[in-house]
């Protein structure tokens, strides 16, 4: 199942658009700059020039869309990873239930 196609009503956690750039590291390599479409407490998806394995463990760095003085490091599995067009690649990552992300109080 693409994790992208999931109704908005269906979902656990709220998504909020980022299309901002963030990097992704494998676990013994140089991280690359991906660009993030969107982030929840769960998860993010990432769009870049690489394809990833489904469960590969990766490593997310990236800044808070609304406090971008905050550098976060968020280690994330790839839930799911589809082809939008040659050379491009869309990536769901999941951090976990035990790794989410809290966002600061409004």
């Amino acid at each position: 199942m693409h994790m992208a196609n999931i109704p908005a009503g269906r979902r656990m956690y709220n998504r909020y658009e980022t299309n901002s750039t963030a990097w992704v590291r494998r676990v013994l390599e140089q991280p690359v700059e991906v660009l993030m479409e969107n982030l929840s407490a769960r998860g993010a998806a990432i769009i870049g020039y690489e394809p990833f394995g489904v469960n590969d463990t990766l490593t997310l760095l990236f800044d808070l869309p609304f406090s971008p003085k905050r550098r976060i490091r968020k280690q994330a599995h790839v839930a799911w990873c589809a082809q939008v067009r040659e050379g491009v690649w869309e990536t769901g990552l999941d951090f976990g239930l035990d790794n989410m992300l809290l966002f600061p109080a409004a």
